[in-house]
């Protein structure tokens, strides 16, 4: 089998490589790039940190409504706004010294960021430092609404009243839902 000439590797010669000025630009576009990396990562961090949150505390509202249809029992979401924590109740909450008896000994196994401002509006209320929203068997609730607020915007997750669905409302620069 014959080679033609174009085959043949091509001899080095000095105009091959990279200039000493192509190096230093593209070694000082290298060195901006680092440095902008810590600048962005914290809000970054901070959004992540936001977006964990809700889904966290999502989670646990579709589980209490998973919970309440099941079981054929009213079930509930609890945020304890003192400790940080959140969970689900499954106790039969029909009365409210029921209700305040099994929230006293409920350990609550969701943990909240430091970071997060948290607020919670629902309808019944278990104490001043610990909010409620109730499922019922149907699917439904008692509605409500929670919060998450941190450096990077804030999240207000809804419960619907009539169907028990959350729905996920991050807010705009100007502090309404969007």
């Amino acid at each position: 089998m014959k080679t033609s000439a174009t085959d043949r590797p091509r001899p080095i010669t000095a105009q091959d490589g990279f200039t000493l000025i192509e190096l230093l630009v593209t070694l000082t576009l290298a060195g901006l790039l680092l440095a902008l990396v810590p600048a962005l990562s914290g809000q970054g961090g901070d959004r992540a940190r936001l977006n964990a949150g809700a889904r966290s505390v999502v989670a646990a509202l579709a589980l209490a409504r998973s919970d309440a249809v099941m079981r054929n029992a009213d079930s509930a979401f609890v945020l304890d706004l003192e400790q940080r924590r959140f969970g689900v109740v499954g106790a039969a909450l029909a009365g409210s010294a029921r209700a305040e008896s099994t929230l006293a000994g409920s350990a609550l196994d969701g943990a909240l960021d430091p970071g997060l401002a948290v607020t919670m509006t629902a309808g019944a209320a278990a104490s001043a430092a610990r909010g409620l929203i109730r499922f019922h068997p149907n699917g439904g609730s008692d509605g409500g609404d929670v919060t998450l607020r941190n450096p990077a915007g804030a999240v207000t997750l809804r419960v619907d009243w009539l169907t028990g669905a959350v729905s996920v409302r991050p807010h705009t620069g100007d502090g309404r839902g969007a």
